[in-house]
């Protein structure tokens, strides 16, 4: 987990790559910025909009071990999700839900601080196409675009962009749901493109 923009979720991670090992950014209809950088609904999305967001966390887990507990931020309720790899691995990884367009698009702008094992996640109400941005996003992150079945089709990695222009990040996929966590965390964890995402 943002601003608009053309079409084209971080002490608790640690411990889920650590387990997994063992084991942005929110968009808005037109291109977003996810996490400070956000996704684009049908239309280009953006990670968040020039407004202040508040420090966002994601929690991540694997083997089913217990993710860090992540509260409520702002206007960003919290959830767990579940990345499931080909051989039944499970990581759960709590965090922030962007389930509407002002939420995809503030994503995890100004965010200065998330836990390692923690992220966000941007659900769309249908398939889109939207790229993500980065614009007023302070920390790395890593980003996996999920089509409507929960497989991940794509992951990039995310660079903060205080200033315009900031560039896009395209996944050129279709997708249906979003999960930004801090940079690295999905390599850590051995999670890869083909793996799953669980999301009630």
């Amino acid at each position: 987990m943002s601003r608009p923009r053309p079409p084209a979720v971080a002490a608790a991670l640690g411990l889920l790559l650590a387990a997994c090992i063992g084991g942005s950014s929110p968009p808005q209809e037109g291109p977003t910025d996810v996490s400070a950088a956000t996704a684009a609904t049908a239309a280009p999305a953006t990670a968040a909009p020039a407004t202040d967001a508040e420090p966002n966390r994601a929690p991540t887990s694997t083997s089913r071990s217990t993710p860090s507990a992540l509260s409520p931020s702002g206007p960003f309720d919290v959830d767990t999700v579940t990345l499931t790899g080909p051989d039944g691995q499970r990581i759960d990884v709590p965090v922030y839900v962007a389930d509407q367009p002002e939420l995809r698009q503030r994503g995890l702008m100004q965010v200065a601080d998330l836990p390692d094992d923690a992220g966000m996640v941007f659900r769309f109400d249908g398939d889109t196409t939207s790229a993500f941005t980065m614009r007023n996003t302070l920390i790395p992150l890593s980003i996996a675009f999920a089509a409507a079945d929960g497989e991940i089709l794509r992951i990039l990695d995310m660079r903060p962009c205080e200033a315009e222009p900031c560039p896009p990040y395209d996944p050129e996929v279709t997708y249906r749901t979003a999960l930004e966590v801090p940079q690295g965390a999905f390599g850590r964890a051995g999670v890869t493109e083909g793996w799953t995402l669980e999301d009630s």
